[in-house]
């Protein structure tokens, strides 16, 4: 996660030189219009729920559908906006349904980053989905509709120089609509109300359910749970043996540059997960820490980014 400037020497010129890397030293750093693709993705940020994310709530299905006693112990690296505790929480909901979260889930985490603070946390805690069925599967009853009166005050508010300004940019917000509804007989008044309803149902936002919202700021203020703007290569050794049932290390391990270190966190996540507990890493084959991962013969590959430890070790 934590990524510096590598020192090397230059034979040919007998000179030292820095290499600079592509990426600032945290993970998810770029920021989209659209929050939903940030919400549902495997690996890199896209403009549309992740297919692949399909197979993380067939997982979490698997994991948390059982009632148990103890709630599942998960360690989330990387969180980034808190795109995968969102994401992840409001799945794990809907598989557990009328449960608890705080009866399900003893959830901790890792990240460069600062802790947000209670209006950054909410702000992420928005998904800008018009489409209600392009939810995945479980994480549809994880979000609800929100007021977006405030919302569309403090993001939308423009200052037309003249009415004419506002009738066209009315106008476009419905496109193609204008000339079916003035073919139907519509006055222009009508239009431009139906135009402005329209912009107001087109900006309808979900949000995650208050229960989702709370667990996740209990959490992150529980200097116990949350480790905040520190590199997991720099961390991981701290966790006793065998403590959590999953580890989410998405988008993380190809941002550790140094070998040894990327041989070091590996090492740990291997040791800190639970015999049968779940890894989840990239979807894609970057050759170093899959290479890690294969050291430990125990570490079954079971879908693309998805291990079990599968021996008591």
């Amino acid at each position: 996660m934590r990524i510096l400037p590598i020192s090397n020497t230059n034979i040919r010129y007998n000179k030292t030189y820095t290499y600079k890397p592509l990426f600032k030293a945290k993970p998810d750093f770029q920021s989209y219009n659209s929050t939903v693709s940030c919400y549902f993705r495997r690996g890199s940020v896209v403009l549309s729920c992740a297919k692949d994310y399909e197979k993380i709530e067939q997982l979490f299905s698997k994991i948390f559908k059982s009632d148990t006693s103890n709630p599942r112990k998960m360690l989330i690296i990387g969180i980034g906006k808190s795109q995968e505790p969102l994401s992840y929480l409001a799945s794990i909901k809907g598989v557990i349904k009328d449960r608890t979260l705080k009866h399900s889930v003893d959830l901790y985490s890792v990240d460069l980053q600062s802790k947000p603070n209670h209006l950054e946390l909410k702000d992420n805690a928005f998904c800008d989905l018009f489409d209600y069925q392009s939810f995945p599967r479980y994480a549809k009853s994880g979000f609800i509709k929100d007021s977006t009166r405030n919302w569309l005050e403090n993001n939308e508010k423009r200052e037309f120089s003249n009415p004419l300004e506002q009738i066209v940019s009315a106008i476009f917000s419905i496109g193609d609509k204008w000339k079916e509804l003035k073919d139907k007989g519509y006055s222009l008044g009508t239009v431009l109300k139906m135009a402005e309803e329209e912009r107001k149902q087109g900006s309808l936002r979900w949000r995650v359910n208050d229960e989702i919202f709370n667990f996740l700021e209990e959490t992150y203020n529980n200097p116990q749970k949350s480790k905040w703007e520190c590199g997991i290569q720099d961390v991981i050794s701290e966790y006793p043996s065998k403590k959590f049932d999953v580890i989410s290390a998405n988008n993380v391990l190809p941002y550790i540059l140094y070998e040894p270190q990327i041989e070091h966190t590996v090492k740990h996540i291997v040791r800190i997960l639970k015999p049968n507990g779940y890894l989840i890493t990239d979807p894609y084959n970057f050759p170093y820490h899959i290479k890690e991962i294969n050291k430990y013969p125990y570490m079954k590959k079971i879908d693309l980014g998805i291990y079990q430890k599968t021996a008591a070790k």
